[in-house]
């Protein structure tokens, strides 16, 4: 990826955090794993997908736990850490870690057309 793509990435998903959206934990009271990840809003259109708040909250779903749990400061400085020590070609190639499908490829248009 180039640097302007872990930027756009970077940046997308500093905004989800700054924002207060609604998680798994504002729907339910179960413990689970997904319980801290953003609940992905229903839509009836593909250009939906390529807002900023929601292609945010979808990479901010495949984050690790121990970056997530992170201050909005510390978050960025982490972040950044994380995607330059992981080098990725293609944003799928981020969205596939983890056991986890890959999302449409919008949202891959999105970030490399930004």
């Amino acid at each position: 990826m180039t640097v302007t793509n872990i930027y756009n990435i970077m940046e997308v998903i500093t905004h989800v955090s700054r924002l207060n959206l609604q998680r798994g934990t504002d729907v339910h009271k179960y413990v689970t794993r997904q319980a801290d990840n953003y609940v992905l809003p229903r839509h009836r259109t593909a250009i939906f997908e390529e807002k900023p708040s929601y292609v945010g909250r979808k990479l901010w779903n495949h984050l690790p736990e121990k970056i997530k749990r992170l201050d909005c400061v510390t978050l960025k400085k982490r972040l950044s850490e994380f995607l330059k020590g992981r080098p990725m070609y293609e944003l799928c190639e981020f969205l596939e870690t983890g056991d986890r499908l890959a999302v449409n490829k919008n949202i891959i248009l999105y970030i490399s057309s930004s």
